[in-house]
């Protein structure tokens, strides 16, 4: 399971703890001099694997993939639009 950035929420107390353990856990990497690859969301994947059993997961519809919608057999909610990203990848 892979969950996008883009879209989470919660409430407040859950939320809250939530962000406190992320933060500590880039400022524990950031002492290692370690940087995760997708920095945020490679951390919010970690937590939300690790706590599946309070994670309330979303289908694809919320994050309907603009580029690859031909391959999609599902309506979507929300539209995840392209934009080009060249200049940032290798």
């Amino acid at each position: 399971m892979y969950y996008q950035g883009c879209l989470w929420g919660g409430k407040v107390p859950e939320v809250i703890e939530m962000i406190d353990c992320l933060q500590d856990n880039v400022n524990k990497d950031l002492e290692n001099d370690v940087i995760a690859i997708w920095h945020d969301e490679s951390h919010i994947n970690k937590y939300f694997s690790e706590h599946q059993d309070i994670v309330h997961t979303l289908g694809p519809e919320y994050a309907y993939p603009e580029v690859v919608s031909s391959y999609c057999n599902f309506e979507p909610k929300i539209i995840h639009l392209a934009k080009d990203n060249s200049k940032y990848q290798q």
